[in-house]
């Protein structure tokens, strides 16, 4: 087994697995990178932490150039490596509560293991 260290995370390689089978992973990751203050927030908002993550592509471990606002439920703070929802799955962490959200954080990482196929010529 191969590993590689890329920004913090480490990756795994093994030769006999795909890595979740090429369909899309739900849940995005990304790096907290800052908060945001609004003294003045819209019903439903009150009391949410909003938070500035830089989206990371998990297969090359790179930072994105962009950046999106999230809701937080975690607690998590700047530098901290975290799971996100996008789209309509980022309200359903507040249900039954109605809240405005794009995207949430749901999780704070720990570590990271992945194991995708690669070809032998990946390998040398």
């Amino acid at each position: 087994m191969l590993f590689k260290h890329i920004n913090n995370f480490i990756y795994f390689f093994k030769a006999d697995i795909i890595f979740n089978n090429a369909k899309r992973v739900n849940m995005f990751y990304g790096k907290v990178i800052g908060n945001i203050v609004a003294t003045i927030k819209a019903k439903g908002l009150e009391g949410k932490k909003i938070q500035v993550v830089r989206p990371i592509d998990m297969v090359t471990g790179l930072e994105s150039e962009k950046f999106i606002v999230a809701l937080d439920i975690t607690g998590s703070g700047i530098g901290d490596y975290v799971g996100y929802e996008d789209g309509k799955e980022a309200a359903w962490a507040f249900e039954p509560e109605e809240v405005p959200t794009d995207a949430t954080i749901v999780a704070i990482i720990d570590n990271v293991n992945i194991t995708i196929k690669l070809s032998r010529k990946s390998l040398i």
